[in-house]
């Protein structure tokens, strides 16, 4: 008697789309829930005797500083193939800074103020990269050359994070 064993020698795959994540600071990414957008399938089991587990976490003890991280899946059949699923999760920020200070500012027609009096009402914070301050500059001015004339004169602030995340602000 000769008997012929068949053996599945074919490993598990998976969606290589769901490889790379980005994610904000202040997000989680879930990682069990990234499990079913992995999409595995097998050539011969059915999906629920598949095995997915998780062989390396460098995320999740990270997840609030910006920065790159792996996350490895092992995905296994019951005859023992296994895939392995590395997602690269890039965590980002994606949060503007503050502009704290006056929306409107008064004065007398005949007192003088300059640009640099008007911005010295005015402070800047990000959450990473701290106080911005110095970062503030002027968008748009419609004061300068006609502060000694009765009206209202719009200027616009803007500040950029070290990551382009910026915040307007306008002044009366």
């Amino acid at each position: 008697k000769v008997s012929v064993l068949v053996k599945d020698v074919v490993a598990p795959s998976f969606n290589q789309n769901a490889l790379n994540i980005e994610i904000g600071y202040t997000e989680t990414f879930d990682i069990e829930a990234h499990k079913s957008i992995l999409n595995v399938t097998d050539n011969y089991y059915n999906v629920n005797d598949l095995v997915i587990s998780i062989k390396e976490n460098t995320y999740t003890a990270n997840k609030s500083k910006v920065g790159q991280y792996r996350v490895t899946y092992e995905i296994k059949d019951p005859s023992q193939n296994i895939s392995t699923a590395v997602v690269v999760v890039n965590v980002v920020d994606d949060v503007s800074p503050v502009i704290n200070g006056p929306t409107l500012l008064t004065k007398p027609s005949t007192e003088v103020m300059t640009l640099s009096d008007i911005l010295s009402h005015f402070t800047a914070n990000d959450i990473i990269d701290g106080n911005i301050t110095n970062r503030i500059e002027v968008l748009a001015n419609e004061y300068t050359g006609n502060g000694s004339k009765v009206g209202s004169y719009d200027v616009v602030l803007r500040v950029l994070d070290s990551n382009g995340n910026f915040a307007l602000h306008t002044l009366t």
